[in-house]
């Protein structure tokens, strides 16, 4: 209800009230002009009267500490903070704005933790412009660990060490861990295979634990098991088989044939 009749001489009398998150910024028109605040009164002249009261919403504060070697931006632009020149680590703005910040690492650095979002989704930080914010985005020196394995046999090489990582059979996985993490990593062969660490920072042919101080990497091999298959030499009765394509060898064995025995992979 924005307009009213009154009688002549009337005082009348218009009290501004902000909404939530809004401010009052003054008056204009006929009565009032140029007033910044407070109740306008005025008495009605007979003549039709025209006043406008103006709202804005309120601006609120958003800070951004960053620690550590990386950055993040918003949306909407506003906040780009933290290394390689980015310095705009606090904006104004509107009551109610909803911002979305990601955040990017630097070479040899890795995303850690937000502190005063109001959700979280993965990496991004989001928050609600209700009332002044304060948010600090923390990254950690970081190191590469390269994973690859390869060989006739089967298997898979695996840590639990957040963020993890799985190398399975012939495979080369490169994951960012935190510069103080120890990762161990777990070779599981197949049936009919067994592993040796070949390579890397990693030997032997079990669980090998890594500290991340520094770039590291693993090389292991998965081999089909061996087995010996022997037919028994009679002097009577021959026993022959075409050649394996794995090695060439055919079985030619008895009546004086010797060609009893080969050594074959699992399966």
């Amino acid at each position: 209800d924005c307009s009213e009749a009154v009688f002549l001489n009337t005082l009348v009398t218009l009290t501004p009230t902000p909404a939530v998150g809004s401010r009052f910024a003054g008056w204009t028109g006929d009565q009032c002009n140029g007033q910044p605040a407070g109740a306008c009164t005025f008495s009605a002249t007979g003549l039709n009267q025209s006043v406008t009261a103006t709202f804005q919403l309120k601006k609120q504060r958003l800070a951004v500490t960053v620690l550590g070697n990386g950055s993040a931006v918003s949306v909407p632009a506003g906040i780009g903070c933290g290394t390689g020149g980015h310095t705009d680590c606090g904006v104004g703005l509107d009551y109610g704005t909803s911002v979305v910040l990601t955040p990017t690492a630097d070479i040899d650095s890795k995303f850690s933790a937000w502190t005063g979002c109001t959700s979280l989704s993965g990496q991004a930080c989001t928050v609600s412009m209700t009332a002044n914010r304060t948010l600090t985005l923390k990254f950690v020196a970081a190191h590469t660990l390269t994973v690859s394995a390869s060989g006739n046999g089967s298997g898979k090489i695996t840590t639990t060490t957040a963020p993890g990582l799985t190398c399975q059979s012939n495979c080369s996985v490169s994951q960012l861990f935190p510069a103080t993490a120890v990762v161990p990593l777990t070779p599981a062969p197949a049936v009919g295979s067994h592993f040796n660490w070949v390579g890397g920072n990693c030997s032997g042919t079990a669980l090998c634990s890594l500290t991340m101080s520094a770039n590291r990497s693993a090389v292991g091999q998965f081999t089909l098991n061996r087995h010996l298959l022997s037919v028994a030499n009679r002097s009577t009765g021959l026993v022959t088989s075409a050649a394996f394509a794995e090695d060439g060898f055919a079985f030619d064995c008895g009546s004086g044939h010797t060609a009893c025995a080969d050594t074959l992979n699992y399966g």
